[in-house]
C-alpha cells in the first residue's frame, strides 16, 4: 500500500538533524562489546584463491547487520535509512559488480522484512505480511573499485507508528540487512579477492523528523578476505538528506 494513502506529508515541518549521541555499528552479527573481536562478527574469508569457486565453499547468503542506538526517544518512529560502501581496491572483481547488466546483478540486496539477528538486536519493525518495505538502490564505481548500497527501510502503515525509545537491548536496534547471496559465485571472479566494507550513515526518521548517525560505538567495517588496510578508508558521508526520497514516498 502506498504511503500517500496513508499520511498526507504536506504541511509539517521537516527537520534533519545529526545525532551526536547516537551511535551505529555493523557486523556480519549484531554486533555487542562481547563479541566485536571476534572473527565470526568480523571478517569473513571465503577459502583462499580460487575455494570460493567451487560450488561447496561459498553456498550461504551472508548478512550484514546494521544496528544502532539512540540516546533519546524519536517520536512516532517510522523507518531507517542505511549507506554502506563496499572498497574492493585493485581491478575490480567480477563477483562484486552487482549492478544493473554487472556479473552478478542482483546478488547483494536488503530483503523487504528485516531478520532477526539474535537476542541481542532488538527488530524495530512491525511483523505481518506487507508491514514493512524496502527501497534498495546500488552504484558501482568500477574505476575505483567502489560500490554504494543505499537501503531506504520503512512501515507502510504510518496510521499505527509508535514511538522509539532508546533500546535496552546490548545491540541496540537493527537498521537493516543487506544480503550477499553466493548467486553466480562460480562464474564470477574475484570473490576470493580481499574487500573491505564500510557503514557510512544510518538515518531514522519519524514522519516530521529525521536524525543522521555518523558515529561508531564498537566498529562500522567489516572484512571479506582480510581486506581491511589500505582498501578500507573512511567514506565521505552522504550528506545529502533521506527527506527528499522519504517526502516523495509520502505524498
Amino acid at each position: 500500500m502506498k504511503l500517500a494513502l496513508l499520511f498526507p506529508i504536506a504541511g509539517l515541518a521537516l527537520v534533519a538533524t545529526p545525532a551526536v549521541a547516537d551511535t551505529m555499528n555493523l557486523g556480519y552479527a549484531c554486533r555487542v562489546s562481547s563479541n566485536t573481536s571476534a572473527t565470526s562478527t568480523n571478517d569473513f574469508n571465503t577459502g583462499g584463491a580460487g575455494v570460493c569457486s567451487d560450488g561447496v565453499s561459498y553456498v550461504a547468503t551472508k548478512s550484514l547487520v546494521c544496528s544502532f542506538k539512540n540516546a533519546t526517544t524519536l517520536p512516532g518512529w517510522a523507518g531507517t535509512a542505511v549507506y554502506l560502501t563496499i572498497f574492493t581496491g585493485g581491478p575490480f572483481p567480477d563477483f562484486w559488480d552487482i549492478g544493473t547488466g554487472g556479473c552478478r546483478s542482483g546478488a547483494v540486496y536488503s530483503p523487504q522484512t528485516i531478520v532477526d539477528a539474535g537476542p541481542n538486536c532488538t527488530n524495530p519493525f512491525p511483523v505481518g505480511p506487507n508491514a514493512q518495505t524496502d527501497e534498495t538502490s546500488i552504484s558501482v564505481d568500477r574505476l575505483n573499485g567502489r560500490v554504494r548500497i543505499a537501503s531506504l527501510h520503512y512501515v507502510t502503515d504510518t496510521t499505527s507508528v509508535a514511538d522509539l525509545p532508546p533500546p535496552t537491548s546490548s545491540g541496540g536496534y537493527l537498521a537493516s540487512n543487506i544480503l550477499i547471496a553466493p548467486t553466480g559465485a562460480d562464474i564470477c571472479s574475484g570473490c576470493d579477492a580481499p574487500v573491505c566494507i564500510e557503514l557510512a550513515e544510518v538515518h531514522y526518521f519519524s514522519l516530521t523528523e529525521e536524525r543522521i548517525i555518523m558515529a561508531p560505538e564498537l566498529r562500522i567495517n567489516l572484512s571479506w578476505n582480510g581486506g581491511l588496510v589500505p582498501n578500507c578508508l573512511f567514506e565521505t558521508p552522504a550528506k545529502n538528506s533521506t527527506w527528499g526520497r522519504i517526502k516523495a514516498l509520502y505524498r
